[in-house]
């Protein structure tokens, strides 16, 4: 790991990498839910899930950078998330101390610009639910009519990460001193 880093939390340095922990990806997301006679169900239903590209999409996704998940719950609901499944932003996860039973300190690095995917896409589930129900959440904290960057702030309150991280060790060049693995996958 980092040497600073290791040495601030009294661990001997092994090995001088200063990119381990530096390039945390996660998945961001958003929770809808809407409710209508007609969503009636007595059991839940299966996951629907479809993947979008929003005119957002940075340069590291190839292809879609949105993913909407959904069902129907009994009382009459639709639930589900809007996930963003590729995004530019990057966190860290570092050591709180010595303890290697302590949970890490992670930060999740995001920023307003690497929230348009995400607000897009709660954009597109409103546009795409509106004559179908109640909406419930977002619901008023989106006023109708709403910018983007008011989407976007809705995004930043309330997205939750879905802790289903990308990794945090970099690949790249032997050049790159945040490379932890070079491109043969090799420490």
């Amino acid at each position: 790991g980092d040497r600073a880093h290791l040495a601030s939390k009294g661990i001997e340095t092994v090995h001088h990498l200063p990119g381990v922990g530096q390039n945390l990806m996660d998945h961001f997301q958003v929770l809808f839910v809407y409710v209508s006679p007609d969503f009636q169900v007595s059991v839940p239903s299966p996951v629907t899930i479809s993947f979008l590209r929003s005119p957002y999409a940075g340069p590291l996704c190839a292809d879609n950078d949105i993913e909407i998940a959904w069902g129907l719950l009994p009382g009459e609901r639709l639930v589900g998330y809007v996930v963003q499944v590729c995004s530019s932003f990057r966190g860290r996860a570092e050591l709180r101390s010595s303890d290697p039973t302590q949970a890490l300190n992670i930060t999740l690095g995001v920023d307003t610009a690497s929230l348009l995917p995400l607000a897009w896409g709660i954009q597109m589930v409103r546009t795409w639910l509106k004559n179908n129900g109640t909406e419930i959440r977002p619901g008023a904290a989106i006023p109708q009519g709403a910018s983007i960057d008011q989407f976007v702030s809705y995004a930043s309150a309330t997205a939750q990460g879905w802790y289903h991280y990308g990794g945090t060790n970099k690949i790249g060049q032997d050049s790159d001193p945040y490379a932890v693995l070079d491109d043969r996958f090799r420490v």
